[in-house]
């Protein structure tokens, strides 16, 4: 499954969705999950007890993040694929 997420996370989230940051969860006991998403650049932030419903009971979550600034790599491809890392736009100004 890391070979899967790894294709995905280089092949087609970054240059083709030009996502910069993604939010993932799992359930605290799923350690094959965590060592998955770790081994992809995905750290964890944090746990939310009682986040998230799953068959009729309250369950924790892990909470994990992975930013493509923190990914030496597909930064750096990026840094070479014309709009996949595009400048930050403001939003437009009303005059009225």
């Amino acid at each position: 499954m890391s070979a899967v997420l790894k294709a995905l996370l280089k092949e087609w989230v970054v240059p083709k969705m030009n996502c910069q940051i993604i939010w993932v969860a799992n359930f605290p006991h799923n350690e094959a999950s965590l060592r998955t998403f770790v081994k992809n650049g995905f750290k964890v932030v944090g746990e939310k007890e009682n986040g998230i419903v799953h068959r009729g009971k309250w369950r924790t979550i892990r909470r994990l993040r992975w930013k493509l600034e923190e990914q030496d790599s597909l930064a750096e491809e990026a840094d070479g694929v014309e709009g996949a890392r595009p400048e930050p736009r403001l939003p437009a100004h009303s005059t009225e």
